[in-house]
């Protein structure tokens, strides 16, 4: 047998290896042996993998390898993967190869089988990483699996170093949003999988693709209010850390510091005075961002809801500070 090191190339099926070398009791070869060389070989090496270290070893070299493998094989894929799946479900601390995970899920050319199992093995990889990894990855990921992540990114060098969010304006410009969203969110949300029925009630301020972010029954990190307190609390946590410029950190907190809970208002109260000092409130910029929040995120093509439009707590907070602007005092 050659060494787990190999490459391996996409092989026509030209046979099988012998059953003799599989232990007694293995099932995940005998899945495999009908795929290809390469499977085979690679599922050979899963099952003999006694110890969490060696299959650690396999799976992080050839896992990517076999989704895409296995795109071709639409009768095996449910079974070949079974074994693997609830191999890895029941060792936590087996680590899962997120970032070649992560390429394969953001190739345009990739297929939805691809795609969809890219993405559960990023969920369950993630959370096993080491901190320092989490926080690397935070400018460029899933942004709903890093809300458990966020509230433990301190503010040493290392982390500094490791996320570069100031030579990332884009990054930042996305990461803001989405956890924008997060500390808007209502605390009586509803999980969907279709935010484009007209069954679907969208919170104030919200479009359907916005709710979608933050409320997808498949994909969502929140899934009570009480998540919801924590995840917010983590993300005024993470906006006080001085890892984003003051004019990209106030529009959050503005937000945080309208929230009907206690706790969230707290944490945003003594960095919104701080921050309200800093940032220059003439700055045209600044004005027209807060604006298109304040004016609320709804499209014509939204479902349309039963429920007349309200004012979010968020608008009249904001109305407030817009009183430090000469220009919008002048004009209003």
């Amino acid at each position: 047998m050659s060494s787990c090191g190999e490459t391996y190339t996409m092989a026509p099926a030209t046979g099988t290896l012998s059953g003799e070398f599989v232990r007694p009791g293995t099932r995940i070869y005998a899945l495999f042996q009908f795929v290809g060389d390469d499977i085979q070989r690679l599922a050979l090496r899963i099952s003999l993998a006694d110890i969490d270290e060696q299959f650690e070893k396999v799976i992080h070299k050839s896992l990517v390898f076999i989704l895409r493998y296995l795109a071709k094989f639409e009768d095996h894929r449910k079974k070949l993967l079974g074994d693997v799946t609830r191999r890895l479900k029941c060792r936590p601390a087996i680590q899962i190869p997120v970032h070649e995970l992560f390429v394969a899920y953001n190739d345009p050319e990739c297929s939805t089988y691809l795609t969809n199992f890219s993405h559960m093995y990023i969920r369950m990889g993630y959370p096993r990483m080491p901190l320092l990894e989490q926080i690397r990855l935070l400018p460029v990921f899933l942004l709903h699996l890093t809300l458990p992540v966020i509230g433990h990114v301190t503010v040493d060098n290392c982390s500094r170093r490791e996320m570069e969010l100031h030579e990332l304006p884009v990054q930042r410009r996305f990461i803001s949003e989405f956890y924008s969203l997060v500390l808007l969110l209502p605390y009586r949300f509803e999980r969907l999988i279709r935010f484009d029925s007209n069954d679907a009630t969208i919170p104030d301020g919200f479009n359907a693709y916005d709710y979608s972010r933050v409320a997808h029954d498949r994909f969502s990190m929140i899934h009570s209010a009480e998540d919801l307190e924590k995840f917010k609390v983590a993300v005024v946590n993470f906006f006080s850390r001085g890892f984003f410029p003051a004019d990209e950190s106030i529009l959050p907190l503005l937000f945080a510091n309208a929230d009907t809970r206690h706790s969230v208002v707290s944490a945003s109260d003594r960095q919104l005075h701080i921050l309200d000092r800093l940032v220059d409130w003439e700055d045209e910029a600044l004005l027209t961002h807060i604006f298109d929040w304040f004016l609320g995120r709804r499209r014509e093509f939204d479902p349309k809801v039963s429920l007349p439009p309200r004012w979010n707590a968020f608008q009249p907070k904001t109305l407030s500070e817009l009183n430090h602007s000469k220009p919008y005092s002048s004009a209003y």
